[in-house]
């Protein structure tokens, strides 16, 4: 048995697939969205953290800031050039969960930071909830509670400042 199908030509071919893309586009939400934390809570607080990196061999100085709905701005201000995007899901719901969980070092224990000519040095501010924490540690001085959200945050900085690079 033999099925005879119209012939519907290179155009009509076109004009179809358009047709199924459109119907497709149509039932998808707006995918340029901001992404949405994992949970209610996450969404109803609002949070800041940013970074700012001064220091080195090479004497960098570049800043990171991330918010709750996951804009990030990158600033080299050697350069003075800047980035903004936004992150992926993945990574705002990776550091919400770290700058809830962020508290600073004792004052004690961040004064005695040993000086160190190439070492670089990283101003932390935190900003969760209207409760504001400003923290400047070295990397001799670094403590494991502040590591996780740092190394997080120079991560998004370097995707950043690679973008802002390309950019020029």
């Amino acid at each position: 048995m033999s099925v005879n199908l119209p012939y519907i030509g290179k155009s009509g071919l076109f004009g179809l697939l358009l047709v199924i893309s459109l119907i497709q586009l149509a039932a998808c939400q707006n995918g340029q969205s901001a992404p949405q934390p994992d949970s209610q809570q996450a969404t109803d607080t609002k949070w800041q953290a940013s970074l700012r990196v001064t220091g080195g061999l090479k004497g960098i100085d570049q800043q990171i800031s991330v918010n709750h709905q996951g804009v990030a701005q990158f600033t080299n201000h050697r350069t003075n050039s800047k980035n903004k995007s936004q992150i992926s899901i993945t990574d705002l719901n990776s550091i919400a969960k770290l700058v809830k969980n962020y508290s600073p070092i004792a004052v004690g224990k961040s004064a005695k930071t040993p000086p160190c000519r190439d070492c670089f040095y990283y101003t932390i501010n935190v900003d969760y909830d209207g409760n504001v924490n400003r923290q400047r540690v070295s990397d001799l001085s670094i403590d494991d509670n502040l590591r996780p959200l740092i190394g997080a945050l120079k991560t998004i900085s370097s995707q950043l400042a690679q973008q802002s690079k390309l950019i020029k």
